[in-house]
């Protein structure tokens, strides 16, 4: 406990000065209360530095970027107290992602929103273990999303005579630009993000173009098993007497849970 009184009694000062530096230079004794509440925070969940192989040397310069770069993304006269049930969780949630640039931004993103006049009421508690739940692939989903309101799916069933599904070949899948992944995790993070109560799957009618990108999706490598099935039953003149394959495809939609962590978590990606 001796190096985290370390760590927290040196953070005040300091925030408070380099964010009085920055261009906002808000008011000091307002960065002072609001740091007061967060380092308040702090003391409450014990640091468990060691046990996690870090020191107060090695997280007292993550710390202070953090909390930093959360106050700038304010503007100062919007700059109020975030609430305790969000800036607790998200302080220690946030020790564990210091080493990935996209969950760290997500969680300065909320702090910012929680500290904001304007947005603290979207804030919601749920987000700091939302956050906690996403990998690199789940927001760039979500980024994609953000951007664009809508995306395209497919899916792939085989279904009865009667047209009810039996079987699901291939799980919904989707496009992301710029997203380094395989077909298999866009699948998994779109179950993930509808298990979080982030996206929903709709039937909606697709958008002008939209036809080009399940085109595309369905030339992904993923399908060759389920392209070459239909070649070889058209080639030989087969029909499957029990069903048939159906092309399900629509788009995924953020809901409105999925809207308010965007504006709070992503507002500044």
């Amino acid at each position: 406990m001796e190096t985290a009184k370390i760590l927290l009694d040196k953070l005040p000062e300091k925030v408070c000065e380099d964010v009085y530096k920055s261009t906002l230079k808000p008011p000091l004794v307002q960065v002072g209360h609001v740091l007061e509440d967060i380092t308040y925070a702090l003391r409450f969940f014990s640091l468990p530095f060691k046990m996690l192989g870090f020191t107060a040397e090695t997280l007292y310069p993550k710390y202070q970027e953090f909390l930093i770069d959360s106050f700038k993304k304010v503007p100062a006269e919007n700059l109020s107290k975030p609430s305790s049930q969000i800036v607790g969780p998200l302080l220690e949630n946030v020790m564990y992602s210091f080493d990935n640039d996209e969950l760290r931004e997500l969680y300065s993103c909320l702090l910012s929103s929680a500290m904001n006049t304007d947005l603290k009421k979207d804030a919601h508690p749920a987000f700091v273990n939302i956050i906690q739940q996403l990998s690199n692939v789940d927001i760039c989903i979500l980024k994609a999303l953000k951007k664009k309101s809508f995306v395209p799916f497919v899916q792939i069933d085989f279904v009865d005579n009667d047209s009810v599904p039996i079987l699901t070949i291939h799980e919904p899948a989707v496009l992301i630009d710029d997203c380094d992944c395989t077909h298999e995790h866009i699948t998994a993070c779109l179950k993930n993000l509808e298990r979080l109560g982030l996206l929903k799957f709709s039937n909606l009618v697709l958008a002008f173009g939209d036809r080009d990108k399940i085109a595309d999706i369905l030339s992904h490598p993923a399908y060759s098993s389920y392209h070459s099935t239909m070649k070889y039953l058209k080639e030989n003149n087969l029909k499957i007497n029990t069903g048939e394959f159906q092309i399900k495809n629509g788009n995924i939609l953020a809901t409105p849970f999925g809207f308010l962590f965007m504006k709070t978590c992503l507002n500044q990606i």
